[in-house]
């Protein structure tokens, strides 16, 4: 099935494999004479070596475009649990911002605040800063 040069003998497999699986072999590279033996190794590490945070990665998928130092430094914090817990939830888009809005527009303008477009809102505030903050200071 491969030329001793290392090229696959196409001929041959043409007539005994399907069409799809010949379209498989040729992104496949075929065994090397002299190329040392096959060995195992953890493909999502380049070292091939498994590893509990390969895995984990693997599993969740990607970060949400936070780099690996951040999440380093979000580990390693020995503050406050809130904040910890604070910084691992921005981390992760995961702060509920329909809470911090409550405490933070009068409740009975909430709905408008959210729902208002940008330009409204912004000739809005230009008239009065004071309208939508529950202190005026805000």
């Amino acid at each position: 099935m491969v030329y001793s040069n290392g090229d696959w003998h196409w001929s041959v497999i043409s007539n005994l494999v399907p069409h799809h699986i010949a379209l498989n072999l040729v992104a496949t590279m075929p065994h090397v004479p002299g190329g040392g033996c096959d060995i195992t190794g953890w493909a999502t590490e380049a070292s091939r070596k498994f590893s509990v945070r390969s895995a984990y990665q693997l599993r969740v998928g990607p970060s949400v475009g936070v780099p690996d130092h951040v999440w380093s430094v979000i580990s390693k914090y020995r503050g406050l649990p809130r904040i910890h817990m604070f910084l691992w939830t921005i981390c992760n888009n995961r702060i509920l911002i329909n809470a911090i809005w409550l405490q933070l527009i009068q409740p009975n303008k909430v709905q408008e605040f959210v729902t208002v477009d940008m330009q409204s809102w912004i000739l809005k505030y230009l008239q009065d800063p004071a309208y939508f903050p529950i202190q005026s200071g805000d």
